[in-house]
């Protein structure tokens, strides 16, 4: 799918925007590239499930009252996109991006931004579920919203590696710095606190947005 723009899409369960699963195997999954999805309702937006490897490029997931971005068991690489202004309340997910049990992920130069979360089992920004770690390269996690009471953070849940980038200002809906749980390792990266990273080439100045 190129140079689309998908609007105002309502389904009762996944795909407010594409639904793909592929039962079997390896080999192609979605390649989504220079597309907008805005304003759809699900319980996710794009949701691509099983063996298919993912690719997604310059795109924008905003504004969507669903996960802006699920993947089941498969690989995905995103690219200079930007997932902004989600806001799901599915039980153990992520308003951004939720991971469940996949294997090779990766995002590059992107904004995860402004995503909120409305059940307390759940993340703002990104979720991984039992997957293999999920890398964030020099991409930029902020002002992502948990809830009140929330046992997961507003930033990032579960296992990730984020190297050379911003996770900043994810608070709960109540003002508590939520920015990672403690799984979340980082490198050359910008966040707070930092306390179990002092060597790692981090900082927890204000990135002065």
């Amino acid at each position: 799918m190129i140079n689309c723009v998908i609007l105002n899409n309502v389904t009762e369960y996944s795909g407010g925007v594409i639904q793909h699963y592929k039962r079997t195997g390896s080999g192609s999954g979605v390649l989504l590239t220079d597309t907008i999805a805005r304003n759809n309702r699900s319980n996710n937006g794009i949701y691509t499930s099983r063996y298919g490897d993912d690719r997604i490029m310059r795109c924008v997931l905003e504004n969507n009252t669903a996960i802006g971005l699920e993947f089941s068991y498969g690989n995905a690489e995103i690219h200079n996109s930007v997932i902004r202004g989600n806001i799901s309340s599915s039980l153990q997910k992520g308003a951004g991006l939720t991971f469940y049990m996949t294997q090779k992920m990766c995002l590059y130069n992107c904004l995860i931004y402004g995503n909120q979360f409305t059940n307390p089992m759940g993340a703002g920004a990104l979720y991984n579920d039992r997957s293999e770690p999920v890398f964030l390269v020099n991409s930029t996690v902020v002002s992502n919203i948990a809830p009140i009471g929330s046992g997961y953070p507003a930033g990032l849940y579960g296992s990730n590696y984020v190297i050379n980038s911003i996770v900043y200002d994810n608070f709960t809906s109540d003002g508590i710095l939520r920015n990672f749980n403690t799984k979340v390792t980082f490198t050359n990266s910008c966040t707070s606190p930092i306390d179990s990273y002092p060597n790692a080439g981090n900082i927890d100045a204000s990135p002065l947005f």
